[in-house]
């Protein structure tokens, strides 16, 4: 990731400021059909970290590579928010708080004291020193790297349910509205990985099946 000279005066300016653990945050999963919102917060201590980019312009076998590299090099917190609870919420809801789990998750390990995150919403109830950045994942490498440990983490665990789901195809497409997703949405309606507040989701409501929640044992 070629970090520019706006982005090193920025963070130098942070640290002349007396912030010391600058850590980005990013959540993937918002836009999908089914499965968690995951979140990660990330803290690097060197940005020497070959291929680093938004986590949506790294292919998927050159991501695992970039995420192993990210903890070797890093401090990394991680957030969810299940399916039940994002039918509860409305999706921004439920991303600023995965993003907020991910930075006290983080906070368990580093005093984290400032935050830059991806987007244009700052985490309510932080109470630390923040900043919501638009396309934050393509400026910020804190930000591109904790979009990289969010997406490896998600995929992982959506591939994971396919053993349990077969019928959806999740090992493919992890949950995503993709067309083999809707017209097994269509055979056998949703299971309990799907977000049932979702309109492409309710279109074919039928019997759900149990809800296996693994996440904790994956993140």
């Amino acid at each position: 990731m070629n970090i520019t000279s706006k982005i090193r005066y920025k963070l130098s300016k942070l640290k002349k400021q007396g912030f010391t653990y600058i850590v980005g945050v990013d959540s993937v999963g918002d836009g999908a059909l089914a499965g968690p919102i995951i979140a990660s917060a990330v803290y690097l201590q060197d940005f020497k970290i070959s291929k680093l980019d938004d986590s949506k312009k790294i292919p998927s076998n050159i991501r695992d590579i970039v995420a192993k590299s990210i903890v070797q090099k890093g401090y990394i917190g991680l957030g969810a928010v299940d399916p039940p609870e994002i039918a509860k919420e409305n999706i921004l809801q439920a991303s600023l708080k995965a993003m907020l789990l991910a930075v006290l998750d983080l906070k368990n390990h580093i005093s984290v004291d400032y935050v830059l995150i991806d987007g244009r919403f700052e985490l309510p109830g932080l109470g630390i020193s923040q900043e919501a950045i638009i396309k934050g994942d393509s400026l910020f490498p804190q930000i591109a790297a904790a979009s990289v440990i969010a997406k490896v983490t998600r995929d992982k665990l959506m591939q994971s349910y396919h053993k349990y789901y077969p019928d959806y195809g999740f090992d493919a497409h992890v949950g995503y509205g993709t067309k083999k997703h809707i017209d097994a949405l269509k055979r056998h309606g949703p299971c309990n990985l799907h977000r049932m507040n979702f309109e492409k989701v309710q279109k074919y409501m039928r019997d759900s099946l149990p809800y296996d929640s693994e996440i904790s044992s994956i993140i």
